[in-house]
């Protein structure tokens, strides 16, 4: 499996630093190091998106819904994502356990909800499937917030919503 940085700078992802929230110990263990670096203008490059696991992605992009073709992907960290409004790629990734976005203007987390609900039914009807253990939304909506998440039991692990956590 492939675990990719994106970015608008030419960087070694082996050498690059990753701000991780996360208090858990073994959530932190998990991440898979980004390996390779893909440049924002070269996604199309990506290739077989099934075998991408881990993507970070470091810029801005003009469209995120390719992200929804990454049917195997575990671990979703955007450090930027100022003009993503709607998330119904998430929804398609039902491997997903950990999702980080930061610096963004999104204010309704609905699609991740949804992405949710369907492991919870998934996992009510005894079917095989990754839990969402670890989810942390950094927007500039000050409303936002993870009461939701917490209240329903949808995440296995850590909740953080606008550096405030709730589990």
């Amino acid at each position: 499996m492939r675990s990719i940085l994106i970015d608008s700078y030419e960087t070694d992802p082996k050498t690059c630093h990753y701000a991780l929230p996360w208090k858990s110990d073994r959530i932190y263990a998990e991440f898979h190091r980004p390996e390779e670096f893909i440049h924002v203008d070269e996604i199309g490059n990506i290739g077989n998106f099934e075998d991408v696991e881990t993507l970070v992605i470091a810029c801005d992009l003009d469209d995120y819904e390719f992200i929804g073709n990454m049917k195997n992907l575990r671990q979703l960290y955007m450090y930027r994502a100022r003009n993503l409004n709607r998330m119904k790629f998430v929804q398609r990734l039902l491997h997903l356990s950990q999702f980080y976005i930061a610096e963004t203007w999104l204010g309704n987390p609905q699609d991740l909800m949804a992405l949710a609900f369907k492991k919870k039914e998934k996992t009510e009807k005894n079917e095989p499937v990754e839990k969402l253990e670890a989810v942390c939304i950094q927007s500039h909506v000050k409303t936002l917030d993870g009461v939701i998440f917490a209240a329903e039991g949808l995440i296995e692990g850590e909740v953080i919503v606008n550096h405030r956590r709730y589990r």
